[in-house]
């Protein structure tokens, strides 16, 4: 259950992180990224309590499967999407739903495994995995989004020179262009770029 648990976390931590780069790639702005984003906040807390009557603790590994499987849809979803406004707004409501549905069945069950005896001892342990999976998240997250945000090394090789030109001599261009948006695989615009006054 701590292992779920923490991987549930580790998800959904990489996905915060990496979610506005995403959506960037494909042109949305900036208030409407944060929209999205406050969406699937809102979406975690208003499944709370509906989840939470729904609750059975003879039927809770039931809702647990169907809330993990609904969560992996939306998750990888994006990743089929191809930015697309509806289908977007559509995994980030069922994105939010689903985690707060993890969350809230969860903790549930952990308080049931321990059987009302010892539960502050069981919930603190729930709590410890999920929080480890949020710090690994926004790990692996922030280096997914760095790495893929990052020119390609002869462009980073162009606007070094660049800087160290520019203190000298004024302004400084890479070759043909300016340089590329963010995640472009496009090199200075051109394939072999070089620096030049």
């Amino acid at each position: 259950m701590l292992v779920v648990s923490a991987a549930i976390t580790t998800t959904k931590g990489t996905v915060e992180i990496v979610y506005p780069p995403y959506l960037a790639g494909y042109g949305y702005t900036l208030s409407l990224i944060g929209f999205l984003t406050a969406l699937i906040a809102v979406l975690q807390l208003v499944s709370r309590l509906p989840i939470g009557v729904a609750y059975r603790s003879d039927r809770v590994k039931r809702q647990l499967a169907l809330a993990l499987v609904a969560f992996a849809i939306s998750t990888s979803g994006f990743a089929f999407a191809a930015g697309a406004p509806l289908a977007v707004a559509a995994l980030s409501i069922l994105h939010g739903f689903a985690f707060g549905s993890t969350g809230t069945l969860g903790l549930a069950l952990a308080i049931d495994v321990s059987g009302g005896r010892r539960a502050g001892v069981s919930m603190a342990w729930y709590t410890a995995a999920n929080s480890t999976g949020y710090a690994l998240g926004a790990l692996i997250g922030g280096t997914l989004a760095d790495a893929r945000s990052r020119p390609p090394r002869s462009c980073l090789r162009c606007r070094r020179s660049k800087m160290r030109r520019s203190h000298r001599t004024g302004a400084v261009a890479c070759a043909g262009s300016s340089p590329p948006a963010a995640g472009s695989t496009a090199a200075c615009g051109s394939p072999s770029p070089s620096c030049s006054i």
